[in-house]
């Protein structure tokens, strides 16, 4: 079904999710050991849709994040799309500026997404404008983010000088 590749976020009930760049799909592993489709057709794109009348566009460093109510965010291309918990799939943002195929995702409390870009971090708040969040003095590519309850975002490269950074608020 799945070569393994993409983004991977764990829900409260203990569902894993994978956004698997081999078959452009979100698959859900859950905790009792199924497995199944939740939205995506296999064929690339963009659309909107439910279970596998959706599309997306993986790659395999795509973003994958969820929030408290149980939604999934996945870059598809420079797209940010949202999946309900019943496989709806919608398009938040599309032609997001800066923002590369797939790549690291991650949203904190308030409702802001951070997007990992060559050495820097770029933000979507809640109502829709993009910003170049932070310059990290870097070259290395920025490969993980994540957040905590305090608002401190952590930012992970690879390469030569690999390092995880805090960025507090």
């Amino acid at each position: 079904m799945n070569d393994g590749s993409g983004g991977m976020v764990v829900d409260a009930a203990g569902n894993i999710y994978l956004a698997d760049a081999g078959t452009n799909s979100v698959v859900k592993f859950t905790a009792g050991g199924g497995v199944s489709v939740l939205a995506g057709g296999g064929a690339p794109g963009n659309s909107d849709g439910t279970g596998k009348d959706a599309s997306f566009t993986f790659i395999v460093s795509t973003g994958l994040t969820i929030d408290s109510q149980g939604r999934l965010y996945v870059l598809s291309g420079n797209h940010l799309r949202m999946v309900t918990p019943q496989g709806v799939a919608t398009t938040i943002a599309a032609d997001l500026p800066g923002v590369a195929s797939g790549g690291p995702l991650a949203l904190d409390q308030a409702g802001n997404f951070y997007f990992g870009t060559s050495g820097a971090i770029r933000r979507l708040d809640p109502h829709g404008v993009v910003s170049v969040y932070a310059t990290l003095g870097t070259t290395d590519f920025i490969t993980a983010l994540a957040t905590d309850r305090s608002g401190n975002l952590y930012v992970g490269t690879r390469g030569v000088g690999a390092q995880i950074f805090k960025i507090t608020q």
